[in-house]
């Protein structure tokens, strides 16, 4: 029966788990993206089955395995974290750190960091808005196309945006925004740049 499961998943025709699967996961989940790596490699050495991350991440939560993971900071991660903060996207520091964008907003406000990758010059560049806004880029290109948010090219081919600019949009296009995924703290410092929290 096993046997014929996976046949049929080889064959693309049924993507049901099977219990062998399910207890890879079980053993090797811990919320992080290194660990649904493995149990990808894994899952594809033993059965030759190709599992996405949010297969593996959706199959995790319907295994109640997700419910309670709240791995701690190490020293050494907030470390990296404040190097890396204000000097690369949020993006890229999730991959370095193997944590959600959620958990790095949360750990940089607790740590009173800023996100803010263009806070020196008061530029931003296209990849920044994505993050920032919690749209896809297919959005942020409709809005340069339709004229409501305008940036400035520079050498020749890379958008920039300044605050000033970002902050008009977001004054004149606040229903564009959906609420979700929206940074709020990186909305903070484009609308109020010199504001400092006390903590």
């Amino acid at each position: 029966m096993v046997t014929q499961t996976l046949a049929r998943k080889k064959s693309g025709t049924n993507f049901n788990w099977s219990p062998e699967e399910d207890e890879i996961v079980r053993l090797h989940y811990k919320g992080v993206v290194e660990s649904v790596r493995q149990i990808s490699q894994t899952i594809y050495t033993k059965f030759g089955i190709t599992r996405s991350h949010d297969s593996i991440v959706h199959r995790a939560s319907t295994l109640l395995l997700t419910k309670n993971i709240c791995t701690k900071w190490t020293t050494e991660e907030e470390e990296k974290l404040a190097n890396m903060a204000g000097k690369y996207s949020t993006s890229y520091i999730c991959k370095i750190l193997g944590r959600s964008v959620g958990s790095i907003q949360r750990k940089c406000h607790d740590l009173n960091l800023s996100r803010d990758t263009r806070q020196r010059d008061g530029w931003y560049i296209l990849s920044d808005l994505p993050h920032i806004f919690g749209v896809s880029f297919k959005t942020i290109y409709r809005w340069i196309d339709e004229g409501k948010l305008k940036g400035t090219q520079y050498d020749g081919r890379t958008l920039k945006f300044s605050r000033k600019n970002l902050k008009a949009f977001y004054c004149r296009w606040t229903l564009e925004l959906s609420g979700r995924n929206v940074d709020l703290l990186q909305i903070r410092e484009i609308l109020c740049p010199d504001y400092k929290m006390d903590y």
